[in-house]
């Protein structure tokens, strides 16, 4: 089982997690690590900032206002979350 600490909140897609102090997007590999993902800006042809993630194969845009949006529900009303990881893999 991994414990995330209190400033960590999960998002609606599974695996990726927001940290609410720096409001930066992770996601959590299989073998329990936090990667840190990068940052989107908008440009001419995406007109809306923030992450590009994966879930199933298909490609999501994760918007600073959703993020914004998480938080702000979160600050409100916030709930003890354990996550549970089943698949971990040595090397």
């Amino acid at each position: 089982m991994v414990n995330l600490p209190e400033n960590f909140i999960a998002i609606r897609f599974e695996g990726y997690f927001l940290n609410i102090t720096n409001m930066c997007l992770y996601s959590l590999k299989q073998t329990g690590a936090l990667r840190e993902l990068k940052h989107r800006n908008k440009t001419m042809w995406c007109p809306s900032s923030g992450y590009t993630i994966s879930q199933r194969g298909q490609s999501y845009t994760v918007t600073d206002d959703y993020l914004q949006t998480t938080k702000q529900i979160h600050l409100k009303s916030p709930k003890l979350v354990t996550i549970k990881v089943t698949n971990v893999y040595c090397t």
